[in-house]
């Protein structure tokens, strides 16, 4: 007995280019962005009756456009509805049909589909016939005469069979065939309108009743993704469509609307969900280079060179452009565009009638070839997605995990000491949990800096390195699928909460998080069979994943195996601290502190949530129960002299931060805070002194340069050193508030500075270019549009090219004409920003 067959999950990208190749059933349960043209069509089919002419179809669209997946479908669809199978035979004809090369070669072609087989076509060829075109054609009617049906030819590539049978007499009894005889009725496809079907003096002028396949709206765009998610149960893709529709509007102007690469994006945004758009590009040119290699290889030498100088712009081009750049004359250039015009890779571009101008129809095989071919195309692309990420980024979807990031920048409180090498493995061995991670810690960045996992090996090879080192272990095998520079900075971390401050390292690094999933699965790591094990898994979950409710699971089954066992009561501490449920975080940090009342880290914890919930001196209470346990416990230190700072005792803080200082001078929160704290009693020139340590000792420390800003720009009338740190800030954290609220006040000072930063990408390029693009937006919106214009103009071609779009919007609210003269994607992106400008968004 025969199991019964299971559906199982198809990858939207299987036979992504070979649809016929597709099960039936998954091709139709998938059938979803032409469904209302398949209706149109077979309604058409219906009305085809025996007693009248047939009318006959042909379906235009560009590479990609679902016409194969079309004729697919009409094709299953057909045989599944009784009334529609009783009558037709539909004859699927290959994609490309290499060997058809006259009217015989047709017709024994469509034998063949008929028949199943070869054996009436190669008795034929055999005979060897005058006449072998009637012959077949007269074997094919009989042959549908026998089974008493009709046949519907699904021809794709129409063009080319039309071109390849070539005779005009042969076209001719095609045409007067099927224009009469009921019993066939033709669905052609062809990636653009063709001379044969279009000019009057051609045979099939007007015969074919045409459907034009467009590229998917917004709307629809975003309705295929959701019914087909839906239909594949995919509750990823539904997550993005609802919280991110910036991923789905980008996917819309990089794809041009192509279902074809929709496909490929959907894959994407199954997978890899770590809202990198640019990632994303990569990752769908990787998975179209060898299609789009195969098309380009396939033209003739100046047909591949006009495309070459058309594909490597991204605007429109004319071809007295193409004809200067190639050398050629007028005449010679406008053969090949229309060859390629014909063969569906270019198309005419809005714009004057006069001045014709031509772009590649494939917006994202342009996207190919400017990102593979043209070093100055990958810039000038690199600015563009990277603009869009930023603009579409600003539409109040913010996922509540972005949210976080601040909190989970600031100075965290269960920091751990670094221990020196020689306790290493001993410590380890003796210490407790604590104790144990610290020790792990510094083998861990030992074997980062040497680029050499020996000591880590010998650590993690006697038992469960999950019982033995927790969370900790599982992040360090996930560290080691970091590139080896970028694990390699990772080490030059000496201050603060190591481990803490991994998850944002990792997270920016542009690590797949699907990859560190599927690593940590491998390890063991969502076992959750154990009280450390579940707790471990909650720390992950929290920390590095930032799926906060998941993690709040993990930490109560670990307590549901151990009540007592501290750890997770602090991670559900922390939890309701991130949810602003300072009550319940309360409740949980209290209660560690009944399982375990000496350790520092627990009370410096309650320290913090008291301080949430506005009750200073019961939280100075709590900080100095923790310096009382441990006098060296920093985090303690800090938060101690940041309650006194708060409630107006500057002196007593001043002396905390700086006893702070004696026990750990590397410690850059405790420079930065008695920075602000002088800063706040108009010391600057002490306050500048405190934050230029802060940075020196942490050139990542954009709360330190964010300050240094506010203090140079407002307090110290220093220009060129407020600019200069207020890039340094926002290079590392375009959301920094400081950061935004000087930028505010100084956009026009430090356009320059940024834009050349910027153009020239250097290290935070993009992070700049993300914040001065939402300050440039939120000025052009307020009604300094004038102003951001005069500004951006002033700069140079090269410096203006990250803020183009902007630019273009800017200058097209009094030139309209202008939308005209850019690509089709990018005029999109102008009229949203224009959009935006107007207060419509």
């Amino acid at each position: 007995m025969k199991s019964p067959k299971i559906m199982t999950y198809k990858d939207p990208t299987l036979n992504l280019y070979n649809p016929a190749a597709q099960d039936p059933e998954q091709l139709l349960a998938d059938f979803i962005d032409r469904k209302s043209l398949l209706d149109k069509i077979l309604a058409i089919v219906r009305a085809n009756t025996p007693d009248r002419p047939q009318q006959h179809l042909v379906l235009i669209g560009p590479r990609g456009m679902g016409k194969t997946t079309l004729l697919c479908a009409i094709k299953h669809t057909i045989e599944r509805d009784d009334a529609l199978n009783a009558d037709w035979l539909p004859l699927l004809f290959q994609e490309e049909q290499y060997g058809i090369g006259d009217l015989a070669d047709f017709w024994l072609e469509a034998l063949r589909h008929l028949q199943k087989s070869n054996q009436t076509a190669d008795r034929l060829l055999a005979e060897d016939a005058d006449n072998l075109a009637e012959l077949a054609k007269q074997a094919f009617l009989d042959l549908l005469a026998e089974k008493a049906k009709r046949a519907i030819l699904l021809i794709d590539n129409l063009n080319d069979i039309f071109a390849n049978i070539g005779d005009d007499h042969a076209l001719h009894s095609l045409r007067a065939l099927w224009m009469t005889d009921p019993r066939i009725m033709v669905i052609g496809a062809a990636p653009s309108y063709f001379a044969e079907i279009t000019e009057v003096d051609q045979v099939f002028h007007d015969f074919f009743r045409s459907f034009s396949l467009e590229r998917l709206t917004q709307s629809e765009l975003e309705d295929f993704l959701r019914r087909y998610a839906e239909n594949q149960h995919d509750d990823a893709v539904l997550n993005v469509i609802a919280n991110a529709p910036e991923r789905v509007a980008a996917l819309r102007i990089l794809t041009g609307g192509n279902p074809r690469l929709v496909k490929l994006g959907y894959r994407i945004l199954r997978d890899g969900l770590d809202g990198d758009l640019r990632h994303d590009l990569e990752r769908m040119i990787d998975e179209t280079t060898p299609f789009f290699k195969h098309r380009i290889d396939s033209l003739a030498k100046e047909a591949r060179r006009t495309f070459d100088a058309i594909a490597r712009r991204w605007d429109p081009i004319t071809v007295d452009d193409i004809r200067r750049e190639l050398r050629k004359p007028s005449n010679s250039v406008s053969v090949q565009i229309k060859r390629l015009i014909d063969e569906g890779f270019i198309e005419e571009a809005a714009g004057h009638a006069k001045k014709k101008s031509y772009q590649v129809s494939e917006r994202f095989y342009n996207i190919y070839y400017l990102m593979r071919h043209s070093r100055e195309g990958r810039k000038r692309l690199r600015w563009l997605v990277g603009f869009m990420q930023t603009f579409y980024t600003k539409k109040d979807f913010r996922d509540w995990a972005k949210r976080l990031e601040g909190d989970l920048s600031e100075p965290l409180s269960d920091g751990m000491r670094v221990e020196k090498l020689a306790y290493l493995h001993a410590l380890s061995e003796a210490a407790d949990y604590e104790g144990r991670g610290k020790a792990f810690e510094v083998i861990v960045r030992d074997a980062i800096a040497r680029n050499n996992r020996r000591a880590l090996d010998e650590e993690i090879a006697d038992g469960d390195p999950i019982e033995k080192h927790g969370w900790r272990y599982l992040i360090a095998e996930v560290i080691w699928l970091l590139e080896p520079e970028s694990r390699k900075s990772l080490a030059k971390w000496k201050y603060g909460d190591w481990w803490r401050e991994l998850d944002e390292f990792i997270i920016s690094s542009g690590l797949n998080l699907s990859d560190a999933e599927a690593c940590i699965a491998e390890l063991g790591g969502w076992g959750m069979d154990s009280a450390k094990k579940a707790y471990a898994a909650g720390v992950i979950l929290q920390d590095l994943f930032h799926r906060e409710q998941e993690a709040e699971a993990a930490f109560r089954k670990s307590i549901s195996y151990d009540p007592n066992y501290s750890c997770p009561w602090n991670g559900l501490g922390k939890y309701f601290n991130r949810m602003k449920n300072h009550i319940d975080a309360e409740y949980a940090y209290r209660k560690v502190i009944l399982i375990e009342p000496e350790c520092s880290h627990y009370w410096c914890n309650l320290s913090i949530t008291l301080g949430h919930r506005n009750r200073l001196d019961e939280a100075e209470i709590a900080s100095r129960k923790a310096i009382e346990i441990d006098s060296k416990h920093i985090p303690a230190w800090e938060y101690l002299g940041t309650i006194l700072d708060s409630l107006g005792r500057y002196k007593e803080a001043e002396s905390v931060f700086k006893n702070a200082i004696k026990i750990n001078s590397m410690y850059v929160p405790i420079w930065h805070n008695l920075g602000s704290l002088l800063a706040n009693q108009n010391r600057c020139e002490e306050a500048e002194a405190c934050y230029l340590k802060a940075t020196e000792l942490d050139r990542q420390h954009y709360y330190s340069w964010g300050c240094l800003a506010v203090l140079y720009l407002f307090n110290l009338n220093k220009k060129e050193a407020g600019i200069a740190a207020l890039a340094q800030g926002l290079a590392l954290n375009p959301n920094y508030d400081h950061g935004r609220y000087v930028l505010k006040n100084f956009w026009q000072q430090a356009l320059p500075t940024f834009a050349q930063h910027i153009a020239s990408n250097q290290d935070g390029a993009d992070n700049l270019r993300s914040a001065m693009t939402d300050e440039l937006l939120a000025q052009a919106s307020s009604g300094n549009g004038a102003a951001v214009l005069d500004a951006l103009q002033a700069l140079d071609e090269t410096a203006q090219q990250p803020f183009e779009p902007l630019l273009l919007a800017l200058q097209a609210q009094t030139d309209r004409s202008l939308l005209y003269r850019i690509a089709r994607e990018k005029r999109d992106l102008v009229l949203d920003v224009m959009a935006r400008i107007d207060g419509e968004h």
